[in-house]
């Protein structure tokens, strides 16, 4: 005679299967278009480089040379246009102006103003 546990047992292998859910055309076109947008945003490439150490130390001292030099080469040529702007105001040769101009000028130079 056949115990409870094997006729429980019979009973759950005479069940069938549960359909497997539809999915529709749509939403196969929904995740199609996700996963184009997730190859697109470069994800697989971010997870790649944050898993080498040692390039993401070369990668952001390389970033930070290039923001001194820029932020010197750019420092240089404004205080350079300043200059050549304050050296023609001072041929002008302006009244007020042009002494002022000539006192910072002293100033900066370590010398006394006029």
């Amino acid at each position: 005679m056949a115990s409870k546990q094997d006729v429980a047992n019979e009973e759950i292998n005479k069940k069938e299967p549960p359909d497997k859910a539809v999915i529709s055309q749509e939403k196969l076109d929904q995740i199609d278009k996700l996963v184009t947008r997730l190859e697109n945003t470069g994800l697989q490439d971010y997870i790649k480089l944050s898993q080498r150490t040692w390039k993401i130390l070369f990668m952001n001292l390389l970033s930070g040379i290039a923001r001194g030099l820029g932020f010197t080469l750019g420092t240089a040529i404004v205080l350079t246009v300043v200059y050549k702007i304050v050296k023609y105001m001072i041929q002008m040769n302006i009244p007020y102006l042009t002494e002022l101009l000539q006192e910072i000028v002293a100033v900066a130079n370590g010398g006394t103003p006029l």
